[in-house]
């Protein structure tokens, strides 16, 4: 093996290396962030207006009638 043929290899592990760090950061990152992500997406539209006053609640829930045709 000369040294090109070794520079190569090198290039390739590295490379190869690299790749598989930057998969297995993005998997963990979305696991890290999948409970909040739940979470979020568990908050009642009612409960959530009803914190920001009253007025957003009656708009919460006109909206929802418009959505559903009621």
């Amino acid at each position: 093996m000369n040294s090109d043929e070794t520079q190569a290899l090198g290039i390739l592990l590295v490379g190869g290396l690299a790749i598989f760090g930057t998969i297995a950061a993005a998997v963990l990152i979305a696991r890290a962030a999948k409970p909040v992500i739940d979470r979020v997406a568990a908050v009642d539209i009612d409960e959530l207006a009803r914190g920001f006053g009253g007025g957003l609640a009656d708009i919460a829930r006109r909206h929802r009638g418009l959505v559903e045709g009621g």
